[in-house]
């Protein structure tokens, strides 16, 4: 049987600094995703099919519209009160199109996420305030061997208290996203699949990422000022790879990511200052040897998967303005448990459901446990007890 070529697909996220530096200023990004939640919130370049995981990097929206037409997610009111739903769907250019020279795909999604939490003084079961967003994001995705996503989102960030206040305020985001698979890459060189026996390939891929938050000039949000914020990060992933009834199916893979984020403006009274290009992040001390340095906080995270089928994750999160935690979690898909299944031969992949399902489904649940998983935003910051739990429930169809 012929070797075929491996393709990335891959990891990628967080969106969020887990501090605020002062009352006056406020994090919008609960790492919604259960996923990113579970590697220590490092997400900015993990590459997911889950439609949550746009709102660490719009340009994740961008890679799955390479090859995906429709994914949702959602995540259920959990004890820190949190709800969020996203949608997001795709299509490449290339069917319209055919004399394009390279695959071009583009993308649009929403998501929406609620956070109730109580005032000063009193508790969950008290008068609670709601503090959310409502997000647009807009997305390309070129595919040259090695794979590019951008996409920017028009978000509003509202809050509604208990005394009947509201407020609504535009903060849009940006990301880029490039995945290297470099077992292709070196496929290609020497014109024929790197692989072993019994149709066994080798999988090798990096990935990096970036994003930047609240972009607008000025941002009052309540009684506070949004936080202009970046995340650049990076990972890689090895593994083993076949072919199953004519799908690519991950064996076994390992991967690990880091990712640092940056203040990308400091509010003095009502007056911002900006740092240019990448903020505060230092490319060695920051992404290579993973120590935070200033205001500059480091997420890490790993995840190792058994047959696309069964996920563990874990993770850690450290910087000055940040108190050391660790992360974990796990989930299950049904498109790498049907392709277990094919694979030893315990259903037939030429029936009509098994068929479909191979093509075109794929239903993911995921469990993250993060002690500092945010509760609320706005003037007052609340943070969940450790150990809670937060799942996400995704479907996508190709």
């Amino acid at each position: 049987m012929r070797y075929r070529r491996t393709i990335v697909l891959f990891i990628a996220t967080v969106t969020f600094a887990t501090t605020v530096e002062s009352q006056a200023q406020v994090s919008l990004y609960p790492q919604v995703s259960a996923e990113t939640n579970a590697m220590g919130g490092a997400g900015v370049s993990f590459v997911s099919d889950n439609a949550l995981a746009t709102i660490a990097n719009p340009a994740e929206l961008g890679l799955f519209s390479l090859h995906g037409v429709l994914s949702a997610s959602y995540m259920p009111d959990v004890p820190a009160q949190l709800n969020a739903f996203a949608v997001e769907g795709g299509t490449t250019l290339n069917r319209y199109w055919r004399a394009l020279p390279l695959k071009f795909s583009v993308g649009v999604g929403y998501s929406n996420l609620d956070y109730s939490y109580p005032e000063p003084g009193e508790n969950l079961t008290g008068n609670l305030q709601t503090d959310g967003t409502d997000a647009v994001t807009f997305a390309l995705g070129v595919d040259c061997t090695v794979r590019l996503g951008f996409g920017y989102t028009l978000k509003w960030v509202n809050t509604k208290g208990v005394d009947a206040y509201y407020n609504s305020t535009y903060a849009p985001d940006w990301g880029a996203m490039l995945q290297v698979p470099i077992t292709r890459l070196v496929s290609q060189t020497n014109r024929h699949l790197v692989g072993f026996a019994s149709n066994v390939s080798p999988l090798f891929n990096l990935t990096f990422g970036y994003s930047e938050r609240n972009v607008a000039n000025y941002m009052p949000y309540g009684y506070a000022i949004l936080p202009r914020e970046g995340d650049l990060g990076w990972n890689f992933e090895l593994g083993l790879e076949k072919l199953v009834a004519g799908h690519r199916w991950k064996l076994l893979s390992f991967f690990w990511l880091r990712q640092a984020d940056s203040p990308l403006a400091s509010a003095v009274g009502r007056t911002r200052i900006y740092n240019r290009g990448l903020g505060k992040v230092q490319l060695y001390n920051n992404l290579l040897e993973g120590r935070p340095t200033g205001d500059v906080s480091i997420e890490k995270g790993w995840q190792i998967q058994l047959g696309q089928f069964i996920y563990f994750r874990g993770g850690s999160a450290t910087g000055a303005l940040v108190s050391t935690y660790k992360t974990s979690g796990w989930g299950v898909a049904l498109d790498g448990l049907v392709k277990t299944l094919v694979f030893l031969h315990l259903i037939n992949f030429e029936t009509g459901i098994v068929k479909f399902a191979l093509d075109h489904v794929d239903l993911r649940f995921d469990y993250s446990s993060n002690p500092q998983q945010m509760i609320g935003i706005g003037r007052t910051n609340w943070y969940g007890t450790g150990g809670e739990g937060f799942e996400s429930v995704t479907l996508v169809l190709r």
